[in-house]
């Protein structure tokens, strides 16, 4: 009887974990933008998103340089974890090869990411206020390619919140 319970609550304990979690895991090396190697992430949208926030998306918009393939079109969903660096109000200013968000130094861009970034210093210019219903989000590791290069992504590509494991 117990060996029988024990089985019904882990059967359906299991359902209930794999539709509201998942892990993940950056294989990535050098190119990682984060620097955890597993996560574990609570599905759906937070209620509400704070900078400094770990974040798990799935961009609408063109992120572009292959990056929209590997996340839309994979066999499977896959996502892309980020910090929370503004929120709307806040402001991303790059000048040069510098990158400011929410207030945070986020610089200097690298221009060598994975040959996925083809300009020079200046090339990314501009000064942007996020706008209502719409992130910053970035990585902290050198090579990360995030707001800085591709702008904002909305609140609705957000479709989890992410908790560094390992």
């Amino acid at each position: 009887m117990f060996a029988a319970a024990v089985y019904v609550v882990g059967m359906f304990g299991g359902q209930w974990l794999s539709q509201h979690w998942r892990i993940g895991i950056d294989l990535q090396d050098e190119t990682r933008c984060l620097p955890y190697y597993v996560w574990a992430v609570k599905l759906g949208a937070p209620e509400r998103i704070e900078r400094g926030a770990y974040v798990a998306l799935i961009p609408a918009g063109e992120v572009g340089m292959g990056v929209d393939d590997l996340v839309r079109k994979a066999a499977f969903p896959r996502f892309l974890v980020k910090q929370v660096a503004g929120v709307p109000g806040d402001a991303i200013v790059v000048i040069g090869n510098e990158a400011r968000m929410g207030g945070q130094e986020f610089g200097p861009l690298v221009l060598t990411t994975l040959k996925k970034v083809p300009t020079t210093p200046g090339g990314y210019d501009r000064v942007e206020i996020v706008p209502e219903g719409r992130i910053a989000v970035a990585g902290t590791l050198p090579r990360a390619y995030d707001s800085r290069y591709w702008g904002t992504a909305g609140k609705g590509e957000v479709v989890g919140e992410a908790f560094p494991i390992f």
